[in-house]
């Protein structure tokens, strides 16, 4: 019973800072996510419209960038191509922006140009970067 408040405080810390563990939600009626790909810079430019972002994430090879609170960015191809996004929810919290494997099937309203998603984590699906 000594180390249930050390147990507590521990996982209360883990599930702060483990955006595995982080809340989804719909993402806002309105809401775009495209992005256009230079193939010759091998570069993509990503656009975020109809909601703000709290804070993006890329997802490259090497590791999780943080991008901060931007809707609109670059990212080099050879570093990676997965991304997501928090945002203020009509709860008034923030949330990632829910993406499920059936998505994939049936493209939802938000996917827009250059876009797809990667449920290929366990932990949950990503934007994709496809220039398509």
């Amino acid at each position: 019973m000594k180390f249930l408040p050390v147990i507590v405080v521990l996982l209360s810390f883990f599930i702060a800072v483990c955006p595995s563990w982080a809340a989804t939600d719909l993402l806002p009626h309105g809401t775009i996510v495209s992005a256009t790909v230079d193939k010759t810079a091998a570069t993509a430019h990503v656009n975020i419209s109809g909601t703000a972002p709290v804070a993006v994430e890329f997802y490259g090879y090497k590791g999780v960038k943080k991008l901060g609170a931007v809707s609109n960015f670059d990212v080099c191809l050879r570093e990676g191509r997965r991304f997501n996004f928090s945002f203020k929810a009509a709860d008034g919290k923030t949330h990632f922006a829910l993406l499920t494997p059936e998505m994939a099937a049936y493209p939802p309203e938000f996917f827009g140009e250059g876009v797809g998603m990667d449920c290929s984590n366990p932990d949950g699906c990503c934007f994709l970067i496809t220039g398509k």
